[in-house]
């Protein structure tokens, strides 16, 4: 039974009930206004829109109900501008009655809704993509409109035939689904694009569609709208209420994604494109003048629009710029962090107990025992400032393109320090310039070569250690080889330094190999291909 009540709760059946009653609200004023009154509602259209009207009003007020923050007034927008859309649809007999004001506000009131719950949809998966989204929008309506005056369809024309309140309501329908529909289609083509956003934008699709075709059948035929006229435009409702069925995907991004660029390009050179539709128009205008003095108008609309566009779309950018300094500073900052809690800390905690038992043990055990402590204590610090030292080389490798920092005298000098610190033979052979591989890559590798370069001189008393370079094809290969004791099973996964080399070489895209065996040395492979 809890699962009933939770499938089956009061609060979406109350935001249902509520949502009903104010469209019911909305229609039965707009059928009052009309010259036919309730008379007027034809019985067979009612029962084709009043399930519709139940399917969404239950639909996106569940959705709202289910959501938390952005995503809750997202679906409760909708929910109220789908309402609201249909209670002043120029397809409803409402609308289509001379004389009914309130049809007009609930249909601009639906439009509106729509428009900012796409906005706010857009700005929450990508902010980036919703600064430019807003004018791009306007201008498809705008040049739609200007394409459809141009080529016999304008407000003026419609109105002889069937007077202003109707023809506005036609002319304004599918200028108002274009800017609808493109803003559906930016929510789909999104990077990190919510799953409920295909199924919204063919429910877009849909009420363009019949929008458009309302406005060729007041153009051209003047009768009233067919049946199927009248299914195609319910489609948009109904599709738009399967969207709400993934309403908890609506989820904001820590990064401002955009529009790829192939998906930019076919809105660019498509149908809804403003350039496309302005092109057309101003080429039909100038090879059957007069040109129309409206044609003018919407040229210097479109180059205040281009203005805003060029500046919306470079703040945009430097956002996203300042944006991946910052997410690239916090991830050095936490690796920063969290390697000097798992090696440093854990090196310098160890020195400093040691150095405060060494008086204790040679009080009790002797100076032979003492020594023995500190040369434990010298070893921990030895440890701590070789971590430190290879975090900040590290950090220098990374930073040294264009730079005077060079990761082969780096690895150079570890190779002599290696020499002098623990008296092994430590060669060279770099056959592969390390310069080919970019910031991140050139990191990891100095990084993983002096780690293996410590390990080899430090735990596995080996007389000879080796760093070698080479390219095979397409592969960048960094290897360290040494002839200690090496590995036992298993132990190459366990160690805090393997566990480092081996984060390294995955967040650069790298891939490391660690082939040892008892007795036969160890070589730690670290490869990168291109591209």
């Amino acid at each position: 039974m809890p699962h009933g009540r939770n499938a089956f709760s009061m609060p979406v059946y109350g935001r249902a009930l509520v949502a009903l009653v104010l469209w019911g609200a909305a229609v039965a004023g707009a059928l009052a206004g009309a010259e036919g009154g309730f008379a007027g509602w034809d019985l067979p259209l009612a029962v084709l829109y009043l399930p519709v009207v139940f399917l969404v009003a239950f639909s996106l007020s569940g959705a709202c109900s289910e959501s938390r923050g952005s995503g809750r007034l997202f679906w409760g927008a909708m929910c109220a501008g789908v309402l609201l859309y249909l209670a002043g649809s120029p397809l409803w007999s409402p609308a289509r009655e001379p004389g009914s004001p309130l049809s007009a506000v609930c249909y601009a009131a639906g439009v509106l809704l729509l428009f900012g719950a796409l906005l706010l949809g857009i700005f929450t998966v990508s902010r980036r993509a919703g600064y430019v989204a807003w004018a791009d929008a306007l201008a498809v309506g705008l040049s739609l409109g200007v394409l459809l005056s141009v080529f016999g369809a304008s407000p003026a024309e419609l109105a002889a035939a069937r007077g202003w309140p109707e023809a506005l309501a036609a002319f304004c329908g599918p200028v108002a689904g274009a800017a609808l529909l493109y803003l559906g289609l930016v929510l789909v083509g999104v990077d990190g694009s919510p799953p409920f956003a295909r199924p919204l934008a063919w429910g877009l699709l849909a009420l363009f569609a019949a929008e458009f075709a309302y406005l060729l059948s007041v153009r051209y035929s003047g009768g009233p709208p067919a049946p199927w006229q009248h299914l195609l435009w319910l489609c948009g409702p109904v599709l738009v209420s399967l969207a709400a069925r993934h309403s908890a995907a609506l989820e904001s991004s820590p990064l401002e994604l955009g529009v790829h660029p192939w998906r930019q390009a076919a809105f660019w050179f498509g149908p809804l494109s403003p350039a496309m539709q302005f092109a057309a128009s101003f080429v039909w205008s100038a090879l059957h003048p007069p040109v129309p003095p409206f044609l003018a108008f919407a040229g210097a609309v479109l180059a205040l629009y281009l203005a805003v566009r060029v500046s919306a779309f470079a703040y945009a950018v430097h956002r996203l710029r300042r944006q991946r300094d910052e997410a690239v500073t916090a991830l050095e900052q936490a690796r920063i962090s969290e390697e000097l809690h798992d090696t440093v800390k854990q090196n310098v905690h160890a020195a400093a107990l040691l150095i405060g038992s060494y008086r204790e043990v040679r009080e009790k055990e002797g100076e032979e025992a003492a020594e023995r402590i500190l040369d434990e204590a010298i070893a921990a610090s030895r440890e701590a400032s070789h971590q430190v030292g290879r975090s900040i080389e590290e950090i220098q490798a990374r930073c040294g393109e264009g730079g005077d920092v060079d990761v082969v005298a780096l690895l150079r000098e570890r190779l002599c320090e290696t020499r002098e610190h623990f008296a092994i033979s430590a060669r060279e052979d770099l056959r592969a310039d390390l310069s080919e591989l970019g910031p991140e890559e050139r990191a990891a590798a100095y990084r993983v070569a002096s780690e293996a370069l410590w390990n080899a001189a430090k735990h596995s008393g080996a007389r000879n250690v080796r760093l070698e370079s080479r390219r095979v094809g397409p592969t960048f290969i960094l290897r360290v080889r040494d002839d200690g004791r090496g590995l036992p099973e298993g132990a190459a996964r366990r160690g805090t330094g393997f566990a480092i080399m081996h984060k390294r070489a995955r967040r650069a895209g790298g891939e490391l190999e660690v082939i040892s065996s008892p007795g036969r040395g160890t070589t730690v492979q670290l490869r990168f291909e291109e591209g």
